[in-house]
């Protein structure tokens, strides 16, 4: 095994054992179990590219988010089938292939592959990185899109406007995986421009025009030549966007975006630290090198995918996932001139490391394999019910579980149930929470004899129909 390769390996491994726990185990974040159902569902022909379907009861339509990533994974499902392990691949997958974007962009600035492992050490460091690989957000998918965009212009910055539209063209995929929050990619022909000053303003709005517009034109062909296509996005951006902006608020404040930020790369701010005061005190050259400038660069890119956020008060921290790589590459190629000074370690602790994260990793990953991490009760609860009562059921809830939106996603993501709620119910089966609200339906029920723990599963009984012969 060769010494170039061994830290990339061990990056790796310290990646999957940080998500292992999460990544490899039953549960995961309301949004992600409401996507990977929607992806299951069109795998199985239930709703359409243009046309995601969730529940009956639940956005039987899904417009909430641009349908590419969903319509990736369902891919996925098609091939791999309805194992909680697909979403997880595809998941882990897409971090791969940005692990492997990043490597590109590094070797594009610095030269070479040497040290590319430092960007994605500081960028696994990041929890949100691990956190978003673990719970299948739709953002990882857009994070290959805006990385490859950005890719594509370092490579156009000297060379025909081609790759600027193949930049632009990436960032309309980005914009179909989650939607608007990509489009800060379109500065970066400006902040190359502003820090580096090596070609005209002129050049520059050539190239920034066209980024431009080979982001736009394939969305006005989709609108003018896709029906259902034109149907989806007037309603995601009237639903999602406008309404988003207006009338959800989740932070009080529009810098929480900001702190969740500085928060979440503290981690990487300590090795950072930590490399600055090694160097110190074996009296290193501490001087930037003459990359400094496309550090800069990438820093700034980072605050554009942030700063925009803050127009609005519905803010989550996994909204700004993929500035990380921006900020781990220009924070890694500030630190190079310093890192290649340190002497390597020699190649059997360089080894030995690798082996000890990898047997940590995997160690971490079959402990965790299958076990549930998260919801616990509710995931145990859901299968055994589901495997009573059978896959694609109507079946009624009262109204407080109606509201339980991570219930709705666990019937919906592992048997294709829908939850419904009516008074006077026709369906079979009811579900309860705790036992409550058996009053809210109409007719005789007799509870299943299956050991739940906190959802409990009522069947409906039939009318007696009395004859006058009896």
């Amino acid at each position: 095994m060769q010494r170039k390769t061994l830290p990339y390996l061990t990056v790796l491994s310290l990646f999957i054992g940080i998500c292992a726990p999460t990544l490899f185990s039953d549960g995961m974040f309301l949004d992600g179990i409401t996507y990977s159902a929607i992806s299951k569902n069109m795998a199985h022909g239930y709703g359409r590219f243009w046309e995601p379907h969730y529940t009956e009861g639940l956005a039987p339509l899904f417009y909430g988010h641009p349908p590419l990533a969903i319509g990736l994974q369902a891919i996925f499902f098609k091939f791999f089938g309805d194992s909680i392990f697909v979403e997880r691949l595809y998941s882990l997958l897409t971090f791969l292939i940005t692990g492997g974007l990043i490597v590109l962009i590094w070797k594009r600035i610095s030269g070479s592959f040497k040290f590319g492992w430092l960007p994605l050490l500081l960028l696994i460091l990041v929890s949100d990185v691990s956190w978003a690989c673990s719970n299948n957000m739709l953002e990882n998918t857009m994070m290959i899109f805006t990385t490859l965009s950005f890719l594509w212009i370092l490579k156009g910055e000297k060379k025909n406007l081609i790759w600027f539209a193949l930049a632009g063209i990436s960032l309309f995929l980005a914009l179909l995986c989650k939607g608007l929050t990509s489009l800060y990619i379109w500065s970066a022909p400006l902040l190359i421009w502003v820090f580096l000053k090596k070609q005209s303003f002129s050049k520059m709005l050539i190239q920034s025009t066209v980024l431009v517009v080979s982001t736009i034109i394939p969305v006005l062909i989709l609108i003018l030549f896709s029906e259902d296509a034109q149907n989806f996005l007037i309603k995601y951006i009237y639903e999602q966007v406008f309404d988003g902006i207006a009338n959800v608020q989740t932070v009080n404040s529009r810098f929480t975006i900001v702190w969740k930020f500085i928060e979440k790369i503290i981690p990487s701010l300590l090795l950072i630290l930590g490399i600055l005061i090694f160097a110190k005190r074996k009296k290193l050259h501490l001087k930037i090198g003459d990359k400094k400038k496309l550090g800069f660069v990438l820093i700034a890119l980072t605050f554009t995918g942030i700063l925009p956020i803050m127009i609005s008060l519905k803010q989550r921290g996994f909204y700004i996932l993929t500035v990380y790589p921006f900020f781990a590459i220009g924070a890694g190629i500030m630190l190079l001139p310093i890192v290649s000074q340190i002497k390597s370690l020699k190649l059997k602790w360089v080894k030995l490391l690798f082996v000890f994260s990898t047997t940590v990793a995997i160690s971490v990953s079959i402990i965790s394999w299958g076990e549930i991490g998260r919801d616990k009760n509710l995931i145990h609860d859901c299968k055994l019910i589901i495997n009573t009562i059978g896959h694609r059921k109507l079946v009624n809830v009262c109204s407080d579980t109606r509201k339980r939106y991570n219930v709705i996603g666990y019937f919906s993501r592992y048997g294709g149930i829908s939850l419904m709620h009516s008074k006077q119910s026709s369906e079979e089966y009811v579900i309860l929470f705790k036992n409550n609200c058996l009053n809210e339906f109409e007719g005789q029920f007799k509870k299943v004899n299956i050991p739940t723990k906190d959802f409990h599963l009522y069947k409906k009984e039939k009318e007696k129909v009395f004859s006058y012969l009896e």
